[in-house]
């Protein structure tokens, strides 16, 4: 493997281009790593370290090193098609679906037309997620995306393969945190807004039952539904900081907690630092009053929340009043904080999913050639995508 090619060129920062920006810092002590992105794009500043020769810009042509390979994700099949000249350029070909939309967004007005072109347009979606499944050049963040694409598009037994989001562990030895005395420190962290707000509000209501303790609940995040929140009234025992969002410092802040309760990679945060941290679940509805929890290292399919309801929640049997107890307890709250360490060390850490990356680049089959076979890539899609393109463009 002489060079690799990250393709995501971007002008905003998100979690699919943090995501790029830590691996091609880890994997560039070992391999000639290159960042396709505009001039003016955000790598160079997420990498502001990283040599000037290894950013390639997005233009009409790319010019690329010989027999490299390419990491993407889905949404950048056809851009891969379009702008690479050199065909022979292109070894291998790995695609990384870290959304449920990855392959509906290929679409141009996805969300509009997959009702009304659903039967075309998703039997191509299917024909190429099996053709790229065929070529070991496919992966998924979770189990929730795999099972999102195979209802969607019918798909039948794909042994699509698993490569989770990575998160950089703390440098220095990690000590557990004992709890002393009241109030339990508790940490809700996370977006406020979409399907996020509403777990949140499960929270404090549940957080409602616990009447024996005193509790602190800092807030870190912000969003346009965080008044919903604020609105939930709340006993005496509990006082509630809104920190707003934290952008440095986040593990000297969420070390301090005895208790996190977060969504997605967020949960991954407090996890590292061995607090304890409950997964949550995602809802754009309000949640039930029988909804239960689950500590991190719980979860399968390396997922890292799932919407009301799943299977991937219906097996959740923590009620708050279990949790608080567990964490007024050291005995209980240390081995959870150690159980919920060791999940990220061993499955979402940089290092280990860097190494399940190579492995997974040096497995697939696809080049350029080959996905120049795709099925999606056909004279009637092209022609569909070019009239939508030009219609959105009005």
């Amino acid at each position: 493997m002489k060079s690799i090619i990250f393709f995501y060129p971007s002008k905003t920062v998100g979690g699919a281009e943090r995501l790029i920006a830590r691996l091609a810092q880890n994997l560039s002590s070992q391999y000639n790593c290159y960042i396709v992105d505009y001039q003016d794009g955000i790598y160079r500043s997420l990498l502001p370290n990283f040599p000037s020769s290894s950013f390639l810009d997005y233009k009409d042509s790319l010019d690329i090193p010989k027999e490299s390979y390419l990491i993407s994700f889905p949404p950048m099949i056809f851009d891969i098609l379009d702008y690479f000249k050199d065909s022979n350029s292109i070894k291998k070909i790995l695609f990384w679906a870290v959304h449920p939309a990855n392959f509906e967004s290929l679409i141009p007005f996805h969300r509009i037309n997959s009702t009304i072109l659903k039967p075309f347009v998703y039997k191509s979606i299917k024909k190429s997620i099996e053709y790229l499944n065929k070529n070991n050049s496919l992966v998924v963040m979770d189990g929730s995306v795999r099972d999102n694409f195979n209802e969607l598009y019918n798909l039948k037994s794909q042994n699509t393969k698993f490569l989770p989001i990575p998160i950089v562990l703390p440098k220095e030895q990690i000590e557990y945190k004992p709890f002393t005395t009241p109030p339990i420190r508790v940490c809700l962290l996370g977006r406020l807004s979409g399907e996020k707000i509403y777990p949140a509000i499960r929270v404090f209501k549940d957080l409602n039952s616990i009447q024996n303790i005193d509790i602190t609940v800092d807030v870190i995040g912000d969003g346009d539904k965080i008044e919903l929140l604020k609105e939930v009234e709340l006993n005496p025992n509990i006082k509630v900081n809104y920190l707003g969002v934290v952008v440095n410092n986040l593990d000297k802040v969420l070390k301090n907690y005895d208790l996190l309760f977060a969504t997605g990679t967020s949960t991954l945060e407090g996890a590292k630092l061995k607090v304890p941290s409950i997964l949550l679940d995602d809802s754009y509805n309000e949640i039930t009053t029988d909804y239960k929890y689950k500590w991190i290292y719980n979860t399968k399919d390396y997922v890292l929340g799932s919407y009301i309801p799943s299977k991937y929640n219906r097996d959740n049997d923590l009620t708050m009043q279990d949790i608080i107890d567990n964490i007024s307890n050291n005995t209980k709250k240390e081995d959870i904080a150690s159980r919920c360490y060791e999940y990220v060390k061993n499955n979402h850490s940089l290092e280990e999913v860097s190494k399940a990356l190579i492995n997974e680049l040096n497995t697939s089959i696809l080049d350029f050639k080959t996905l120049k076979k795709l099925p999606l890539n056909n004279i009637y899609f092209n022609t569909l995508r070019k009239v939508l393109s030009r219609v959105k463009s009005l």
